[in-house]
């Protein structure tokens, strides 16, 4: 009885383990800021090189972008040599198998970009996003099998006002004329489904990853990228050196910008999914479209419509409605920012127990 009580006076406001889920909170929301920035200047700057050197092709660009990671690897020489196995938790022994592991999530990562590119060569790109933006609504969906969390009214709440937010925001139906083509439509759901998917797995296998691990993964996709995406590559584009030869110096700078916004927003992404749920990077990756349409009125002077307005009102309610659901559960108990990556890494529920009991002694000692 006296543990149990000492539990949850652990777990109420101001508690130890409290203060360090509000902690957790704080960083994943400026994580999330920025992703919604990264995003939105990856976006620009893509739609510049393209719009400016036609022979950039969409493909090319996230071949090359994803290829950025590798210079990720590099910084591992600077890994503390005392502790280095920990920096890595448990797959310091076993590289091999993170080098496995990482093959189906680059899997996913070319279905989710290349199904999202032939999308757009289908649709509108309002249509797009709209169809796209049922990620979160997927997440929520395979979180229930696969990190064993409850789909709740709120989540449920949160991610429909959000999707119906994107809808609006978007304006799919004044951009297109008649049915969609279907081939189109298919493309954008199964880019939603990749992207959920990925993001749902690396909590489930990697947790609360280290610094140091994610970014011995990014380089791996890197690498993953550079030895199987440059065959298809040339299947794909076999003219692709000669585009980047004939590159200016103006375009090289443009597409590097562009390709370390990428990396960014990739290592926030991963960063993210360590330090919370999948859902709520979900949704707040939305919030890249009202940040989107405040650039293009600022760059473009296109002042958005009464009805996207309303689609970023929503988009933003939906994401508060979980953060405020994330602040009544802190506040309570320990809030699911952190409780599935217990599941994810064996022994890792048993830690946290223990510290649990050790700030319980030490509270005794000190009574």
């Amino acid at each position: 009885g006296r543990m149990t009580s000492d539990r949850g006076a652990l777990l109420r406001e101001g508690s130890p383990v409290a203060k360090a889920e509000q902690c957790r909170l704080a960083s994943a929301l400026a994580i999330i800021a920025g992703i919604a920035v990264t995003h939105v200047g990856g976006t620009q700057l893509a739609a510049a090189c393209v719009q400016q050197y036609p022979h950039l092709t969409p493909l090319l660009l996230v071949w090359v972008g994803t290829g950025f990671n590798l210079l990720l690897l590099p910084l591992q020489l600077c890994r503390p040599r005392h502790g280095s196995l920990s920096a890595l938790g448990p797959w310091a022994p076993r590289p091999a198998r993170l080098v496995l592991l990482a093959a189906p999530f680059f899997a996913l990562w070319v279905g989710a970009n290349g199904m999202y590119v032939s999308a757009l060569s289908w649709l509108s790109s309002s249509l797009v996003v709209s169809i796209f933006s049922v990620t979160p609504a997927l997440v929520a969906l395979l979180a229930g099998p696969i990190l064993a969390r409850p789909l709740t009214l709120t989540s449920t709440l949160a991610v429909a006002t959000s999707v119906a937010g994107v809808v609006l925001a978007a304006e799919p139906w004044a951009a297109t004329a008649g049915a969609p083509p279907p081939f189109g439509a298919l493309c954008a759901f199964g880019a939603a489904c990749c992207a959920a998917l990925y993001k749902v797995l690396f909590r489930r296998f990697f947790g609360d990853a280290s610094g140091w691990l994610l970014l011995l993964f990014l380089a791996l996709l890197g690498g993953y990228a550079v030895s199987l995406g440059t065959p298809l590559l040339y299947v794909a584009q076999p003219g692709w050196p000669a585009a980047l030869a004939s590159l200016p110096a103006a375009g090289w700078l443009l597409m590097s910008g562009r390709c370390a916004t990428d990396v960014l927003f990739n290592g926030l992404i991963a960063l993210g999914l360590s330090v919370t749920h999948p859902l709520f990077v979900s949704l707040g990756t939305l919030l890249a479209m009202p940040l989107n349409l405040a650039v293009q009125l600022f760059l473009r002077e296109v002042m958005p419509s009464a009805t996207a307005l309303l689609g970023i009102c929503a988009i933003c309610a939906g994401f508060g409605i979980l953060m405020l659901d994330e602040l009544r559960r802190t506040n309570g108990s320990r809030s699911w920012l952190g409780r599935e990556a217990g599941r994810d890494m064996p022994g890792e529920e048993e830690e946290r127990g223990g510290e649990i009991r050790r700030a319980t002694a030490a509270s005794s000692d000190v009574g």
